[in-house]
């Protein structure tokens, strides 16, 4: 046999419609945690923090970095300080890791 050939009924693939049964939040923030090792104390330090959600002023992050007048944990209770404003209040924030 060399050619064989049938006439097919085939049924046109339809796209379903999904109802949605969730809504789009966008209360939604991150926090982004930046850390490194110090092997002589076997401990992880924060040496940069920071957070974004859509309520952020001019849309640009908020971001802490450890320096003379900073350290890790003054890192950290700037970052929580800067979360509990005011303006951020209904926002949930997720952790980056």
């Amino acid at each position: 046999m060399t050619h064989y050939s049938e006439d097919l009924n085939l049924k046109p693939i339809v796209r379903r419609k999904f109802k949605r049964d969730s809504i789009e939040n966008v209360n939604i923030g991150v926090i982004d945690l930046e850390t490194f090792k110090n092997e002589k104390l076997n401990k992880d330090f924060v040496y940069a923090a920071g957070f974004h959600s859509n309520r952020n002023i001019n849309n640009e992050p908020n971001i802490f970095y450890i320096n003379n007048d900073l350290n890790s944990d003054e890192v950290i209770l700037r970052l929580i300080d800067g979360i509990l404003n005011e303006r951020y209040t209904g926002i949930t924030f997720l952790l980056s890791i």
